[in-house]
């Protein structure tokens, strides 16, 4: 999960909230402009994200169509709160989520059984239906639009593929809202909710941990230290790719310098 950093307005969504202001999503938004303005604001998301899930960091822009999902961060059913604030509706509220293992077919399903292995809003649903009393994900849930882009917030056990909070790294910084005791701790509920630790997806990131390996092992039979420069570059040219924050994590200073030179901020 890293930070996202969003356009502002005016974009469709914005402009259909500020002429119906107490419209819903699905009823309202979603039929807008025959769905074209749907489209048309899941597109910029998606590339605004660099192609990725908000969450999980599996890559969604050459994903179907109806595979492409938005998300509300704070639930779209709290559509009016007691402020005026519709939630539904708000730019800020928004992102382009993968299905989360919703949609995987039944050969997927056998090796990664559900419940346990959805992710991302669709976890966060699952969830939501186990309890009778809705919680606010605000400042108990990292929100990517506030997260910090630099340093990052997790670390990866490289012998399994699961992420952790980087102590070091939450412990010198400060996000907004928290309501937790520690950034530790936010990081830590986040990766739970979301989910972010089930077999589905470790199993993909341990693919990039091997990735990493074989390139230390050739640029050491080479006796090339540069070698790992050039997987640095490989991985990171194109914005974004797939599991930015496990590739990020798993070449450590010299990801974070390439970074740095290309002016990272989300």
């Amino acid at each position: 999960m890293k930070r996202i950093y969003k356009s502002l307005a005016p974009n469709p969504l914005t402009a259909y909230a500020q002429q119906n202001p107490t419209a819903d999503w699905d009823n309202g938004f979603r039929s807008s402009n025959g769905g074209n303005d749907y489209k048309a604001v899941r597109a910029l998301m998606v590339d605004e994200q660099g192609g990725l899930c908000a969450y999980c960091e599996t890559e969604i822009k050459n994903l179907p169509e109806h595979h492409k999902q938005v998300e509300h961060y704070h639930d779209k059913s709290h559509r009016i709160a007691a402020n005026g604030h519709n939630w539904a509706l708000d730019w800020n509220n928004v992102f382009a989520v993968c299905p989360g293992g919703s949609r995987i077919d039944e050969e997927e399903k056998r090796n990664y059984p559900l419940p346990d292995n959805l992710s991302c809003d669709a976890h966060k649903n699952h969830l939501k239906l186990k309890s009778s009393v809705y919680v606010p994900p605000e400042g108990r849930v990292l929100n990517p639009l506030d997260m910090v882009a630099s340093p990052c917030l997790f670390s990866l056990n490289r012998a399994n593929g699961e992420l952790m909070p980087n102590l070091e790294n939450c412990a010198g910084v400060e996000i907004k809202y928290n309501m937790h005791a520690t950034v530790e701790e936010l990081v830590e509920h986040t990766i739970k909710v979301f989910n972010l630790n089930c077999a589905r997806l470790t199993a993909q990131r341990v693919q990039y941990i091997y990735a990493r390996e074989r390139a230390v092992k050739v640029a050491r039979n080479l006796n090339n230290p540069a070698a790992l420069d050039s997987l640095v570059s490989q991985w990171f040219s194109n914005r974004w790719p797939a599991f930015f924050t496990t590739r990020r994590i798993l070449l450590g200073e010299q990801a974070e310098r390439y970074l740095a030179s290309m002016q990272y901020v989300g």
